[in-house]
């Protein structure tokens, strides 16, 4: 088995001789930034502590890649009436 080199592997798939879909994965390399992604469903967001909402961190470099290995804690904070649920570190 030959050694581990990084690189971009990409897929396609056909349709009748025809490209119909791609994508693409990358070696991530060093963590460069965190990027916060808000999962709203599709749905507006709702005021007054009626609805919730899940946050997530991304630590990705400097291609944007994300970093799935990255060990560093990333620590929550809310103002006003939010309340954090789950872990934090997280």
């Amino acid at each position: 088995m030959a050694g581990f080199e990084p690189g971009t592997l990409r897929a396609v798939g056909f349709i009748g001789g025809k490209e119909a879909a791609s994508d693409e994965r990358r070696t991530p390399g060093e963590i460069d930034r965190l990027t916060l992604r808000f999962d709203l469903s599709g749905r507006p967001f709702a005021a007054n502590g009626k609805d919730a909402v899940f946050c997530y961190a991304e630590l990705r470099d400097k291609s944007g890649t994300i970093v799935p290995h990255a060990a560093i804690p990333v620590f929550f904070g809310a103002r006003g009436s939010a309340r954090l649920i789950g872990h934090n570190p997280s």
